[in-house]
């Protein structure tokens, strides 16, 4: 009989097995835009009033209730289970498009503390890249333009990310986590680049994405 009891107290005060951290998403995605096919900026900061699927599986429209009135902006976050604020949540959030031939849009999006929560750059720019610097790195993929006999490749490059002593390579293909200090990040992005004859859309360019990741 003791026996028996010694071995249903050891049962009960067992640890249990520790719960495994959530997988890093095998494709993660972030995309700005604006409700006002006019405007060229929005800045909100206020409570996020609420989050209303679009047609697209992973779109919201965005609605922040700030000092003046509710501001409005479209956001994709994929898997949408990444998407780091609710209703009810306090955000100050930045939305530019480019004046460029080629339309692009950048967001930035904070909590109540500072602390980034999404930064979608469509641009390429990394001045809202929480202070990390985004150069373009080497080439992955060639591919000739099958349109043309002449020599038109348009190149895929990786994405090389720093700051301060942390460095890190983001490939083309897939998510990857970035870890600095408390900070969390996944973050996807390209760059493009063309040697030989150019297509009239032919731009050398990048972009990426970074959404803070709390599992």
């Amino acid at each position: 009989m003791q026996r028996l009891c010694l071995a249903a107290v050891a049962a009960v005060c067992a640890p249990s097995p520790a719960r495994a951290a959530p997988a890093v998403p095998s494709v993660c995605g972030a995309m700005v835009y604006l409700t006002d096919a006019k405007a060229t900026a929005l800045h909100a900061a206020g409570k996020v009033k609420s989050i209303t699927p679009d047609m697209e599986p992973t779109f919201y429209k965005i609605v922040v209730a700030d000092g003046k009135g509710d501001r409005a902006f479209m956001l994709s976050v994929n898997p949408v289970q990444a998407l780091p604020f609710k209703v009810g949540d306090p955000i100050d959030a930045s939305v530019r498009k480019n004046r460029g031939r080629h339309r692009f849009f950048d967001g930035l999006i904070r909590d109540a503390s500072g602390n980034v929560l999404i930064v979608a750059s469509e641009s390429g720019a990394d001045d809202w890249a929480d202070g990390w610097k985004v150069t373009t790195g080497k080439v992955v993929q060639s591919e000739q333009d099958p349109s043309t006999k002449q020599r038109s490749v348009r190149r895929t490059h990786e994405l090389d990310f720093a700051r301060g002593s942390t460095r890190v390579t983001v490939s083309p293909a897939g998510c990857t986590l970035i870890k600095d200090g408390a900070d969390q990040y996944l973050v996807s992005g390209a760059g493009h680049s063309w040697v030989g004859q150019r297509p009239p859309d032919g731009v050398d360019h990048r972009r990426f994405m970074m959404v803070r990741w709390s599992p």
